[in-house]
């Protein structure tokens, strides 16, 4: 699958090449392209190298975008 699109409400994917398409249920991992995504949604911020979570930040402005 190809992400074609990607906003705060919504992303539009390109099935046409899978193999095996994604079924209603399933988890998908989709890296948010919008920093406001992170900032306002989530309470913590993981930095990541390898696999292996280095550090962990609180996000100070959770929540600050309505």
């Amino acid at each position: 699958a190809t992400v074609v699109t990607l906003s705060e409400e919504h992303g539009v994917v390109e099935l046409s090449a899978c193999r095996a398409r994604p079924q209603i249920g399933d988890v998908v991992e989709v890296v948010p392209n919008h920093c406001c995504v992170v900032s306002n949604m989530v309470d913590e911020v993981y930095g990541v190298r390898d696999g292996t979570v280095e550090a962990v930040w609180p996000v100070a402005a959770r929540g600050e975008v309505r």
